[in-house]
């Protein structure tokens, strides 16, 4: 059974990937608004997304630190590897942001266009779902698991 101190930590960690999703809702609204005008904003798209990054590596920083992929894998009876998975995707996740918004900031030099740069970032935006979606399941799993 899950104790309090568990519980607050699901919590802590639901209400930090609600901030992410709320960060990434506001980047799509601006992209919305962006492509009414025409004109493509390399800089502030980057800019945009490095505070997706920021809030990204504390939520990821504090799911590794808390031993929380530890403990929604033992609860779920999943794969003794999946935390190690999931970190591994996280620093593939984080290099990967870091590396898009490098190149957002360097379009100029790179040759990077702005249909690219859109493909690029929903591309990213894919597996970071997938991922989040993934530990969303394991938590899930282990909630019914630990339960019966």
């Amino acid at each position: 059974m899950r104790t309090v101190d568990e519980k607050s930590l699901t919590d802590q960690l639901h209400l930090e990937q609600q901030r992410i999703d709320a960060a990434i809702a506001d980047w799509r609204q601006w992209w919305t608004e962006l492509k009414e005008l025409g004109k493509p904003h390399f800089g502030e798209m980057g800019m945009r997304l490095s505070k997706v990054l920021d809030r990204l590596t504390a939520h990821f920083e504090h799911e590794e630190r808390t031993g929380f992929l530890v403990q929604i894998t033992n609860d779920a009876g999943a794969d003794p590897d999946t935390p190690l998975k999931l970190i591994q995707e996280h620093d593939e996740l984080l290099n990967e942001l870091k590396d898009l918004i490098h190149r957002l900031q360097t379009c100029c030099e790179s040759g990077f266009s702005w249909g690219e740069a859109r493909r690029a970032v929903d591309a990213f935006l894919e597996r970071l779902r997938q991922h989040e979606h993934e530990e969303s399941e394991l938590t899930e799993r282990g909630k019914t698991f630990v339960r019966h």
